[in-house]
């Protein structure tokens, strides 16, 4: 079999390029052979020798000038390569399969931004057109599936809804043994409680709302924010602990008490699983996608973006149960292995003839 996927870029920073790799990674345990089309290569990236990556040509002139010129290209290329199945993880004419992974509508009132302006308007025709000529659609959760048949009105039975995959082999409940070592690590504080952001510090991942929470949290001799991120917040608040870029994310989740994703626009929220499949509760907002697969037992789900909602839960966190299972990924059917395999199969490929062969 012959998998064309294309993405803006190759590098692993972002949820939807980790899920990226995670298809490289099976096809090359199946024995696929991959045709990598990217815009961007990062220098230091590497993949396995069945993939071949092919750059797409830019254009000198940007698309909101000429809408469209970047699909005749693509289609171009997919023409000459003839693979079994082409699927982009952009909302891009051209590919056959694509992955729904935010709307632009959809981010914008989620903002509360109104979306007005020629570029905007040209980018959700170029976005709309693009999923009505996909035969299947792939969306990331049922808000995505919701959004495309609101904003975009596509048709239910191009939509399948399937969650993004988690590596069972780096976020596992047995990075818990080592708990104490790795909140020493990271310098936690031994007597707190400490919650974790990772995310950039802007109103989409509700970096805002956390400082409000943990500003009036500060007398509170119980309670740290634990923030990751490539930049240090612009914050003094004294119970806020900045602990760098971390690439070893599943030893921090390990480290911490509690994740928290209070994000007002999250297709899926990948943070949230591998954050429970690591042993740590979450604590989320409703406009996570991720919010569809977990429970009680597992997460708080918050539904709204109050401070004193979130002040109060956290102030009652211990009034809390959670009982999470090692076999979380496994019952919600999100390890790499049970993914791809729906994945083959939504596509009309039968998993069977494509087993695990290389580990």
């Amino acid at each position: 079999m012959h998998l064309a996927l294309i993405h803006s870029q190759l590098a692993q920073h972002s949820g939807a390029e980790t899920q990226l790799f995670n298809y490289i990674q099976q096809c090359y345990a199946r024995d696929i052979r991959v045709t990598l089309l990217v815009e961007q290569v990062d220098r230091y990236a590497n993949v396995p020798d069945n993939v071949t990556v092919q750059p797409i040509p830019s254009s000198p002139l940007p698309e909101p000038i000429r809408p469209g010129t970047k699909s005749k290209r693509l289609r171009k290329l997919l023409d000459s390569i003839g693979a079994d199945l082409n699927l982009s993880f952009q909302a891009i004419a051209g590919p056959e399969v694509l992955l729904c992974n935010g709307t632009l509508p959809g981010l914008h009132q989620a903002l509360e931004k109104k979306g007005q302006g020629l570029p905007y308007k040209i980018k959700r025709e170029a976005q709309q057109e693009a999923y009505r000529k996909a035969d299947t659609i792939l969306a990331v959760s049922g808000m995505m599936k919701r959004e495309l048949q609101h904003y975009y009105q596509i048709y239910d039975h191009k939509i399948k809804v399937l969650y993004p995959p988690v590596n069972t082999n780096r976020f596992t409940a047995d990075n818990q043994q080592h708990k104490a070592m790795y909140r020493q690590q990271f310098g936690l504080s031994a007597d707190k409680l400490s919650f974790l952001f990772v995310s950039t510090q802007n109103k989409r991942k509700g970096w805002f709302l956390m400082e409000e929470v943990f500003a009036a949290l500060q007398e509170d001799p119980r309670f740290e924010l634990v923030v990751a991120g490539p930049e240090p917040p612009q914050t003094k608040l004294p119970n806020v602990h900045y602990v760098g870029y971390i690439k070893r994310t599943e030893e921090l989740m390990a480290a911490v008490d509690y994740t928290l994703l209070p994000s007002r626009y999250e297709p899926f929220g990948l943070a949230a699983v591998e954050s429970i499949c690591s042993g740590t509760p979450v604590i989320m907002s409703h406009k996570v996608g991720a919010r569809e697969v977990v429970s009680a037992k597992e997460a708080i789900v918050l539904t709204d973006f109050q401070p004193a909602t979130w002040i109060d839960t956290l102030q009652h966190i211990d009034e809390y149960q959670f009982a999470i299972t090692e076999d979380y990924a496994l019952h919600q059917r999100l390890t790499p292995q049970l993914h791809f395999d729906r994945l083959l199969s939504t596509c009309g490929f039968d998993p069977v003839q494509f087993p695990i062969i290389n580990r």
